[in-house]
């Protein structure tokens, strides 16, 4: 009996055990046709999870005991979708279903049934909330892409004017600056493409939804404004290395969760997708600050 092929069994039959947990705890939350598939998917994994427990028989291995406790991410789907439905849960079972599919097609003791029920399940759980992903792709793109280039630019600029061996006065200038500057350049951009989209769309007759220039201008404007204000908060309360060393920091953390929030649309891994996020503002920010190096000849103060 292969050690290893017994712990990847038993890693199955948890996690079917705790799909059918998440999808009955998410049942109890709603009724009609809602409930009526949640429950056919919690049937479904309870029958697969009987499958892995025949496996584990038939390896001469005993099945996984105690209770099963679902995961933090899981936890928090089931918070959300009490509070705001079952788009709050979205991503957390769109993750599950496609994580299962991959594995089961290399999994020599999946049957084509459940392989066949897996794909299935994907449609079952799309059909729960078929518009989640292009209501919160909107809201989401606005906020992520707004702070992100907030943070972004504002950071190369003042780690770019800090290289450069400018006095704490000419970096905090340049700081406001750049967040007034590039607020305003992104509500403008917003409100005329937004503006523009409605009314080529009113040029052909067709419907232009809620689509409104103003709302969308105000959201950027405020969005960059919030995150070009981060890297600028710590020359407003102090200077020198020290301020730029917090400002990396801060605006590290902040972009690590823009990067980790962009995963509920693109499904990839949050921390990689959050360490991308990182590692671009911190190059851009490394980028502008051996310019300022090179322009301003000089030790930063």
């Amino acid at each position: 009996m292969a050690t290893d092929e017994v712990a990847r069994i038993r890693g199955y039959l948890t996690e079917e055990r705790r799909a059918a947990l998440l999808y009955r705890r998410l049942a109890d939350q709603v009724e009609g046709e809602e409930r009526a598939i949640l429950t056919r998917l919690a049937d479904d994994e309870e029958a697969h999870a009987e499958h892995w427990e025949r496996v584990l028989d038939r390896l001469g291995a005993t099945a996984p005991t105690g209770g099963i406790r679902l995961r933090a991410s899981a936890r928090i789907a089931v918070s959300l979708g009490r509070r705001v439905g079952l788009v709050g849960a979205m991503p957390a079972l769109e993750r599950h279903e496609g994580r299962e599919i991959t594995t089961y097609l290399d999994e020599p003791h999946a049957t084509d049934e459940m392989v066949a029920d897996e794909r299935d399940h994907t449609a079952m759980v799309r059909s729960l909330a078929p518009t989640w992903r292009t209501e919160v792709a909107g809201t989401l793109r606005a906020g992520i892409f707004g702070i992100s280039d907030g943070i972004v630019s504002n950071l190369a600029l003042v780690i770019g004017v800090f290289g450069a061996g400018a006095s704490r006065q000419a970096v905090t200038t340049a700081g406001i600056a750049g967040l007034v500057a590039g607020a305003l350049s992104m509500g403008v951009g917003e409100y005329v493409s937004v503006a523009s989209q409605r009314e080529v769309l009113q040029a052909g007759d067709h419907d232009h939804g809620d689509a409104n220039p103003v709302r969308a201008a105000v959201a950027s404007f405020l969005t960059f404004a919030f995150g070009a204000l981060v890297p600028l908060l710590p020359f407003l309360v102090g200077g020198g290395t020290a301020a730029a060393v917090v400002a990396l920091v801060a605006t590290g953390s902040l972009l690590y969760g823009v990067g980790a929030a962009l995963s509920l649309l693109t499904m990839r891994s949050g921390v990689r997708s959050g360490l991308r996020q990182l590692l671009l503002g911190w190059g851009a920010a490394g980028a502008t600050y051996l310019v300022g190096l090179l322009i301003g000849g000089g030790t930063p103060v």
